[in-house]
Order: C-alpha cells, then structure tokens, then sequence
C-alpha cells in the first residue's frame, strides 16, 4: 500500500521504551529501527561504520573520542591483513564467513542494544500497530571514507587500499542485517545513509567536515562513488530486501537514481530544487519502478514548528506538479510515495522529534482513512 510512512531512524530520547512508543505512534505500518546516539555511542553515523574496525583493533582514539586508524600502531599491519581476509579483499580471499559480523561481539548483538530489541518485539508479534514494511538503516561507506582519517589527517577517501576496505566492511553489515531481518514474515527496506554525497557535482574547496545540508564540494572521483554506490545496492538487493539510498544534503542525484537502489530518499524541504535538476534520472528511476521517499517534514526547528499536515501536503502537491512539469509521469509519481522527515531527529530535542513524528501520525491516518488509496493531494 502507498504511500508508504517511515523515518530516517536516530532519535533524542534516551530509552528504548520511548523510542518504541515514538515511532509506533508515527509509522504504524512501517517502523525503522530506532537509534538513540544521546546514550549509544555506537548509534553515532560514523560509528556504525567503524565498529568493526575497532573490533579488528584497526581503531585508535584522540583525547576527545575521535577514531583515527593509526598505521603506526603497534600490530596494525597483521590486524590489517586479518581484516582484510575476513572481509574478502586482497589475494587471500575470505578466511571467515559473514557470522563474524553477527555473533555475540557484533554491533548489532551487542553494541546497539536497540536493534536487538526491535528485532525481537517484531519476531515475537510484540510490536504495537498492524505492520506492512520494516526499515532499518546503516552508515554509508562513503561517508565513513570521507570523514574519517588516518594518523596524519588524511581522508581513507584518499588512500586505495583503506578505502576498499571500507566499502567491502559495508557491504558485509549491510548484507548482514538485510539478512537478519528477512526472517521477518514482512518486506523489508535498508537504508543507506550517505551524508558524505554532500557536494557531489559541485567544485571543491570548502570545508569537508561542515554539517550534512550544506554544499561543500565533493573530491571522490566520479567512478569511485558510482562503484561504492552499487556495492551497496547490491549487497542489500541479493538478501530480497530493498536497497535505498539516503542523503540529506545536495548532490549529483543522477548518480544515485541511475545506480539500482530501489528508493532514494531526500530532503524535499531543503533540497528539492537539486532533485529537480535531474528530472530526467528521475523519470528513469519510477520507470524500473523505484520508489521516491520525499523527506517533507523538516528537522529544522523553526521550520518544523511551524509545519501543520495540510501545509506540508500542500507543498509536496506543488513539488510533484513542478516535477510534472518536467516531464515526469504524475501518476508515477503518487504511486511509488514514501514519505518521511528530512533527516533524523537524533541531535535535536525531544520535543522535536514529538511534534515530528506527530505529524508523521497524521499522515498514516489520512492514508488508513482511504483505504489504500493514498492521500488526496
């Protein structure tokens, strides 16, 4: 049934109870896998991404917390060739099957106490709501190469070797936890989250660790980001789950529309002028059948304060007429409708992330009121 109603995942509260009642109260039928980085560490985008480096021992902390891979640390050549043999790169092949990322000492089982316990409410029935959609989200290659860096400042973007490792350590979480939820008895999507696409398409030169959003520009190669973008894809895609991708920020948005991902999420309060840029690849994406996620609940406060469910709808109506416009089917356009908030709510207040996923609320019960027939518009 569409539209489907979901979210990006990161919250503010602080316990799994209050994560549990925000997200069934806002995506009845499709719940996400709440993350809380306010009290979980590993809930934090980056290091969702390097958990299993530091289990590799790959991972050494500055002062105030920041990883860094430090090649000059005692045994980081030999814990390096381990890792890269359990993660298939290099001459020796896999030496360890994927079980490495999911037993006791994994992320997920350990680290992230909430996915455990989400996985569990949903295989015993004990969720609230009548579920139709399950969604869970995982940090981007991508983005863990941009942002993190070696023990003399420089991007794993720029080095080869530390690069394919992070897309090869990526692709293995996420093939694992698609993995994971499909033995739910309900189809499942897996989000990409890649924040690092920022500025992708535009000149270089401005600050690489300014807030996802904003336009920096983008120093990855072309072919790097295509290839990292469909390893992904298809990592999530080969388990039967559907691959999306999520950036909440401007990019060359015909990369990821032409890539394979079955939804492709963006802002649509703040970045809907560079999805409309692409209007061509968008038509290409809903003709293979993708689906759209239109993030039209805003993350920024005054923004959000201000939102009421018929402002919204009237906004995305105008969005998508643009986007007829254009030349993009409209029907295609209504049917292949996810819609969500533009970002997550984890660094923002509570009280936020309620009136967020309030209005969230409001749009599962229009949809349930039509009985399947989508929101009039």
């Amino acid at each position: 049934m569409f539209p489907i109603v979901t979210a990006m995942g990161s919250l503010p509260v602080d316990s799994y109870e209050e994560a549990k009642a925000l997200v069934a109260a806002g995506c009845p039928q499709a719940p996400h896998c709440p993350q809380l980085p306010v009290v979980c560490k590993e809930d934090l985008l980056l290091e969702q991404g390097l958990a299993p480096w530091e289990r590799a021992g790959l991972i050494r902390r500055l002062p105030d917390g920041r990883p860094v891979v430090d090649r000059s640390a005692d045994g980081f050549a030999e814990a390096l060739a381990r890792f890269s043999r359990i993660c298939g790169v290099g001459e020796c092949g896999v030496d360890e099957p994927i079980e490495w990322y999911s037993n006791d000492e994994s992320l997920f089982a350990q680290k992230s106490p909430t996915y455990l316990r989400f996985r569990q409410d949903l295989l015993e029935r004990a969720w609230p709501g009548n579920v139709n959609w399950v969604k869970a989200q995982l940090a981007g290659p991508l983005t863990t190469a941009r942002y993190v860096t070696d023990e003399r400042g420089q991007s794993l973007l720029d080095d080869p070797q530390l690069r394919e490792l992070v897309l090869a350590s990526a692709a293995l979480q996420a093939s694992w936890m698609a993995s994971d939820l499909r033995r739910l008895p309900w189809p499942v999507m897996i989000f990409v989250d890649e924040p690092g696409l920022v500025g992708l398409g535009r000149e270089p030169g401005c600050d690489p660790a300014m807030a996802p959003g904003e336009t920096a520009g983008f120093d990855g190669s072309d072919d790097v980001v295509r290839r990292f973008v469909r390893t992904m894809v298809q990592a999530v895609g080969q388990t039967g789950a559907l691959a999306g991708l999520h950036c909440c920020g401007d990019t060359d948005w015909s990369v990821i529309l032409d890539s394979g991902a079955h939804v492709v999420s963006f802002d649509a309060c703040r970045h809907f002028a560079g999805m409309l840029r692409h209007t061509e690849a968008v038509r290409r994406f809903l003709d293979r059948g993708g689906l759209l996620a239109w993030g039209v609940v805003p993350t920024e406060p005054e923004a959000l304060e201000a939102a009421t469910v018929e402002g919204l709808l009237q906004k995305l109506a105008e969005q998508m007429a643009a986007m007829e416009g254009k030349g993009v089917p409209g029907d295609a356009i209504r049917r292949q409708l996810i819609l969500t908030p533009a970002c997550g709510y984890g660094l923002r207040a509570v009280a936020e992330a309620e009136k967020a996923y309030e209005l969230l609320g409001q749009f599962s019960s229009r949809i349930k009121k039509a009985g399947g027939r989508g929101i009039r518009l």
